[in-house]
């Protein structure tokens, strides 16, 4: 693959070339949105558990699937930080956009973490956040030890932020104290 570089007004385009040096297409760099990385979640919409870990799950404490959610039960007679996470996909210091469907909530909400809180209170519909990794496990937790409660939640994607913020055509405004 060779890049043909072209600035034109105001616009940097590239062209993406085969091994026979034929033109495969022609793409302006705000087209591919490349200040984010992949997806780094695995089975984000759910199509199994299989890849996701339940943290303190027993007795009427549970993750299931339901019609490809994460249904996570939480009930105070049992206590402990219930929720479900994927282990070694975040690397500390980077920032990472988050996005999600709580299709459905009751109690106190949930929080995300990936080393100390994050986004807490969420409540049901989409939700789209930034943070700084401070860990390498991303994880999803009931709000309130104090709180049962039962949240359904779907199509995790998390993305990390690659270059500057302003290359994140489409997304909220950007704040943070990390360069």
């Amino acid at each position: 693959i060779k890049n043909n570089h072209v600035q034109s007004n105001s616009t940097l385009y590239f062209s993406i070339k085969d091994s026979a040096d034929a033109t495969l297409d022609d793409v302006s760099v705000f087209e591919v949105a490349p200040g984010f990385g992949a997806d780094v979640v695995t089975d984000g919409d759910f199509p199994s558990l299989d890849n996701w870990d339940k943290l303190n799950e027993n007795g009427a404490n549970q993750v299931t699937l339901v019609d490809g959610t994460a249904k996570i039960t939480y009930d105070t007679s049992v206590g402990g930080a219930l929720g479900i996470s994927q282990t070694n996909i975040l690397t500390p210091g980077k920032t990472y956009m988050v996005t999600m469907d709580v299709v459905s909530i009751s109690g106190n909400g949930v929080k995300i973490y990936s080393g100390t809180e994050h986004a807490a209170s969420i409540g049901t519909g989409p939700h789209k956040s930034y943070f700084v990794a401070d860990g390498v496990n991303f994880r999803i937790f009931r709000n309130a030890a104090d709180s049962s409660s039962v949240t359904t939640v779907d199509n995790i994607v998390i993305r990390q932020l690659n270059g500057l913020p302003g290359l994140t055509s489409g997304g909220p405004t950007f704040s943070s104290d990390t360069p």
